[in-house]
């Protein structure tokens, strides 16, 4: 469109016809446009890379804290196998979950940090100080919560009445239970000085 406008003002240049003024300002802004869109074209290239720089640092930063975060945890996690009274059965189940969850959720932004090191084609962290914690913390936090459902599983039966116990779902709860303690027994003979 702004072609045939060119051509056809051309024309009319060619046949020495004058243009009013508002023919005029079109002729001029119709050849002024190229060079405006190379000027906004050039400053959106130039906010493009300065908010790539500047999510690149905040990615660099938050990958910096969440490492310091995950040593948090470790300690966390290395802190909670020194656990020993079994009196404290159900405050050391809650901080198990706890650290369960804060360990998954870990793991998620694990994944989140990753995919985002891949847009700035960054080095990818792996993350296998994560990984090697999750892994040594699952058979203490499955002890330590076995043994709290364990308790109050015992206390329901043996307080309520016999009518409204469920074999099925027991049976189905001590297998499970059963299974788990044998996963626990042979990752603490893997651990020196636990067994």
């Amino acid at each position: 469109r702004g072609s045939k406008a060119i051509t056809e003002f051309e024309l009319l240049a060619d046949f020495q016809c004058n243009l009013s003024d508002d023919d005029s300002y079109v002729l001029w802004e119709t050849y002024g446009w190229p060079k405006k869109i190379q000027e906004i074209t050039s400053q959106t290239v130039e906010n493009h890379t300065t908010d790539e720089e500047r999510f690149r640092d905040n990615l660099i930063s938050d990958v910096a804290a969440f490492d310091n975060h995950i040593m948090g945890l470790k300690k966390q996690v290395y802190g909670f196998f020194n656990h020993t009274d079994i009196s404290q059965i159900e405050t050391t189940a809650v901080q198990a979950r706890t650290i369960q969850k804060e360990l998954e959720e870990a793991q998620k932004n694990a994944e989140k940090f990753k995919a985002r090191q891949g847009l700035f084609r960054m080095e990818i962290t792996e993350y296998d100080v994560l990984k090697r914690t999750t892994k040594e913390f699952l058979p203490f936090k499955d002890l330590w919560v076995t043994a709290d459902e364990w308790q109050k599983k015992h206390h329901f039966i043996m307080t309520d009445s016999f009518a409204q116990l469920d074999p099925d779902a027991l049976e189905v709860w001590l297998q499970a239970s059963n299974k788990t303690m044998v996963k626990c027994l042979k990752a603490f003979k893997e651990i020196p000085g636990c067994l």
